[in-house]
């Protein structure tokens, strides 16, 4: 998707009351991943690394996020790292 494509998607979502749209910079490539929280509750929005989608081979990922916006808990956050996570050996 296009970023003005997604800057559209996300202006028509109304989620801009509820928090600003803090996007990288348009040189940077970023993925839209929704993750459902291990308890069943509602999960969380990330911009993350384009390799936490094009990486087939990762089972699960370790997230580093940026620290949230002074405005409260957010919707969706920024990943600033992104590490494979390695699964235990049986």
């Amino acid at each position: 998707m296009r970023r003005s494509d997604f800057i559209q998607a996300f202006e028509y979502s109304g989620n801009g009351m509820y928090q600003k749209l803090n996007l990288p910079p348009p040189s940077v490539a970023f993925a839209f991943v929704a993750a459902p929280n291990t308890n069943g509750t509602e999960g969380s929005l990330f911009l993350a690394p384009p390799e936490v989608l094009a990486r087939r081979d990762v089972l699960a990922w370790r997230l580093t996020l940026e620290t949230p916006s002074e405005e409260g808990r957010g919707y969706w956050f920024r990943v600033s790292e992104a590490n494979p996570v390695v699964p235990p050996l049986k």
